[in-house]
């Protein structure tokens, strides 16, 4: 964004500069922040899409965790197996989403 202000005086400065220069100064402020806001936000929209792949890999191998607990259900050597693939897969995703967490505890209210 690019705001541009043309004020034409007679050389003498007076009140009316002293305020245009205030708002000058306060519109290049916004444009900084704005600018760190934008940068921010990216961050924060990388870090959810981030997380939002490694869920949905979560959801898949939880569901086929689910069809093979229900195909190997006789056998429990099989089952202990897939017991302990699942609590991996909890811990697994338990720590990937902590990265979400850490992000939006420190975004700025």
């Amino acid at each position: 964004m690019r705001i541009d202000i043309y004020h034409h005086f007679d050389g003498v400065s007076t009140e009316a500069d002293h305020k245009l220069n205030q708002i000058y100064a306060m519109l290049k402020n916004m444009a900084q922040q704005e600018l760190i806001m934008v940068q921010e936000m990216q961050v924060l929209t990388d870090k959810v899409a981030e997380i939002s792949t490694v869920e949905a890999s979560a959801a898949a191998a939880i569901t086929a965790i689910v069809a093979k607990l229900n195909t190997m259900a006789a056998d429990a050597t099989d089952l202990a197996d897939m017991k302990a693939q699942a609590l991996t897969l909890a811990q697994n995703l338990t720590d990937a989403t902590t990265p979400l967490a850490t992000a939006i505890a420190t975004v700025p209210a």
